[in-house]
């Protein structure tokens, strides 16, 4: 886990530094640091989730979306429609025939 390898590197250096003499404030330190990196792990872990909740969201937009592009086009065809069979009436009539109404 990424919180242990940062956990044994720092205690390392600050092992190192201090030698036998201040073993008690190291334990201290030790301790604090632990709580701090799991605090931390755990953020992490809520984080993660709460981005894949926002991805599972992201997805079902799209999906969304698309089926919202291809209801568009589908309208814009049928207003297509509509448009030109509403001018061939208006012709029809323009022209005189009797049977055409709008």
């Amino acid at each position: 886990m990424i919180t242990e390898g940062i956990h044994f590197k720092y205690m390392r250096h600050l092992r190192n530094a201090a030698g036998a003499r201040h073993s008690i404030a190291l334990e201290a330190v030790d301790l604090v640091l632990s709580l701090a990196l799991e605090e931390l792990a755990d953020a992490m872990q809520a984080q993660s989730a709460e981005v894949a909740e926002l991805r599972s969201q992201i997805a079902q937009m799209d999906v969304d979306n698309a089926a919202l592009i291809q209801q568009h086009g589908e309208l814009t065809k049928e207003i297509e429609r509509l448009h030109a069979e509403g001018r061939k009436r208006i012709r029809a009539i323009t022209n005189g025939d009797s049977e055409a109404t709008l």
